[in-house]
Order: structure tokens, then sequence, then C-alpha cells
């Protein structure tokens, strides 16, 4: 069953229509309450896409219609105050719903798009492509508290959500994805859905005939300078080497490595040592576990990891991983916050790796 678009003007009203990020993905799929106009917006510009051409399609086919669909800059709608209320009013060639689809939407574009929705207008849906929003948005409310109205809310995926993400992608295409490939997949995907797609579009490509996807087939098509560069500030972040952090850092942010990938990469890092350590204090020699580790450790940290076995303790690292995971939450929230949470819990460990190492060194008389 479609989704329930481009309604003809009801004549009841509605308390305001947020959807929920939980239950967001179900219902683009399956009828809504019936809606003219949805706002999509978030900090995962890939995801605002997605979701967008998922709308389209449910109202125009797929493919879609190209009679049926106006793309639209904001840019054009705020020289052209009338532009949006005249495209609305143009029935496609072919018939059927006509959507609107308006991409780069601020809130300077608010009393424009108040006007469109407040058209008696038939047959009709608009989709505002936004990117992240405050929290008082005006734009938000507008599309929450309006008639026919809905905002769903786009945020950066999370390790649960990647995983689903990768292995319905597979699934549809029909392949199969060994769990080392799919660790290494969710580690190094996910900052950008779009981003995501395209990468694993690569990856059937590269498969062919090839049904089962290993650990050495996602290494060979979405491994990159980054993944590595990431691994090896992980590892220095455990090591407290403030001139390696330095410097690799700023060459990560110069890639486009987001504050989320650092601390998910960083995160993984010492979950790897947490488990290596745990299981020498129940007896297995810290070699064997290190070999069992999958995705394999990179030789050229091979050496470090081995230290870091030797001097971190399960409670300290148990207490980095805290960190970690309660930065990547303030990430989600509006502005610098989520930049200024990082570098600080980044800080907090190496200033702990310091000590630890320190307290680690041998005493000379």
């Amino acid at each position: 069953m479609g989704l329930a678009l481009c309604p003809r003007r009801q004549s009841w009203k509605k308390r305001a229509l947020k959807i929920s990020s939980s239950s967001v993905e179900q219902l683009l799929r399956q009828p809504l309450p019936k809606f003219r106009a949805v706002l999509l917006h978030g900090p995962d510009n890939g995801l605002v896409r997605e979701r967008s051409r998922i709308l389209v399609q449910a109202a125009a086919g797929t493919p879609p219609d190209p009679f049926q669909v106006s793309d639209i800059s904001a840019t054009e709608a705020r020289k052209d105050p009338a532009l949006l209320i005249d495209e609305a009013a143009t029935f496609p060639l072919t018939g059927g719903c006509k959507v609107i689809r308006l991409r780069d939407v601020t809130e300077q574009d608010c009393k424009t798009l108040k006007a469109l929705l407040a058209t008696q207008l038939d047959n009709v849906l608009v989709l505002a492509e936004a990117g992240e929003l405050r929290g008082k948005s005006a734009l938000k409310r507008l599309f929450e508290d309006a008639d026919d109205a809905a905002a769903i809310a786009c945020y950066q995926d999370t390790t649960n959500a990647i995983n689903h993400f990768i292995r319905t992608f597979c699934e549809q295409h029909h392949l199969e994805v060994t769990p080392s490939a799919l660790d290494y997949l969710v580690q190094h995907l996910g900052s950008d859905r779009m981003v995501t797609r395209c990468e694993l579009e690569k990856l059937v490509t590269y498969m062919g005939e090839n049904h089962s996807i290993g650990e050495a087939d996602a290494v060979a098509i979405v491994g990159d300078s980054a993944s590595h560069s990431l691994n090896s500030f992980a590892v220095a972040v455990a090591d407290g080497s403030d001139e390696h952090i330095a410097r690799t850092w700023t060459s990560l942010r110069l890639q486009g490595t987001t504050p989320v990938q650092a601390l998910r990469a960083t995160l993984r890092h010492f979950q790897r040592l947490h488990y290596v350590v745990t299981s020498a204090a129940l007896g297995k020699p810290s070699n064997i576990s290190m070999k069992s580790l999958r995705p394999p450790i990179h030789f050229s940290v091979r050496e470090a990891f081995q230290r870091q076995v030797g001097i971190w303790s399960a409670d300290k690292l148990g207490r980095a991983m805290l960190i970690l995971t309660e930065a990547e939450a303030h990430c989600k929230k509006k502005g610098a916050v989520g930049e200024v949470a990082t570098n600080m819990a980044f800080l907090q460990i190496i200033n702990a790796a310091k000590k630890i190492k320190k307290d680690a060194a041998p005493l000379h008389h």
C-alpha cells in the first residue's frame, strides 16, 4: 500500500505533527496521516535527499513522472515570491499528483512557505528540504502546526541503524555479508546516507557474480587513506601522543572527517583493547586475542596496540569508552556543542593516557 499523499483539502485539524526518528522509516513506507507538505531537515543531507526521493516516488511513481515533479531551489523562490504558488496551480500534463520539491530551504523561506500552505490547492505535495535547524525553529513549527503537514528530522545514522541499512541493502541485492565485512562497513560508513548508499552500490558492482562479501572485498572498495588515518588517530589518542594527534586530526578534518566518525573509530579501538585486556584477565593470552580481532590489527600499529594492552586496565578502558559514547550523544545537539564535546573527550583521554604511561614507566635512580 502506498502513502496517502496529495490529499484534497480536509476540514479537520490536527495537533503538531513531528515524526520521530524511531518510526520514520516505517512511516515512509506505510499509510501516513494525510498531508500536503513535508519538511525534511537535519545534519545528514544525504538522508534528507533519500527520504525526499522516497516520498516523490510514492506520489509520482517509480521512476517519477517528470511532468508531475518540479524541482525548485529556494534561491529561485526568493527571487520570485509567486513562483511556488504558480507552480502548485499548474496541473501535470499527464494528470496525477503535483510534487514540488524545494531545495536548500532556510528560516528566511518561512513566510513564503506559510503563504503556500495557506493556499487552497488540491492534489499537491510540497517537499521542503532543509539542513540542520535550531530547536525553536519557526520553520519547523510552521510544518508541525499547519494542517496536513509534517516535519521529519534526518540525523546521522546510529551504529545500529547503519548495521540495519547495510544488511537490508545487501539482502535487496541478493548478497551475503560476512560478520567481519559487516563490522568493517559499519565502522567506515554512516556519516552521510547518500555516501553510504553510493559506496555500497560500488561494492555491488565490484562483486559481479560473486554473492558473498568478505572483509577483503569491503576494504578494497570502501577503504581509503582516511580510514587508515582514523585508525592511527585512535591509537595515538590511547597513547597520549600530542604531536601525532594534532597532525592527524588536522589532516582528517581537511579530508572531511566528522567528529562522529573520529569518536566511533576511537571507541572501536578502545573496545578492541578492552576485549584483549579482559580476555587476558580470564586467562587467554593477549597475543591469541589480538590475532582473533576482526578486522585484523594493522601491522603499522601492532606494536603500539600490544603496548597499550599492557598498561591500560579494564576499568580505565571502560571509563574512556563511556566518555566517547557521551561525546557522540552531544554531537547530535545544535551548533558547536558537539565539536566542543568531542575535543573535550579526546583531551580527557589523552591526559589519562599520559598519566597511565608515566605510572607504567620504570623508575630511574
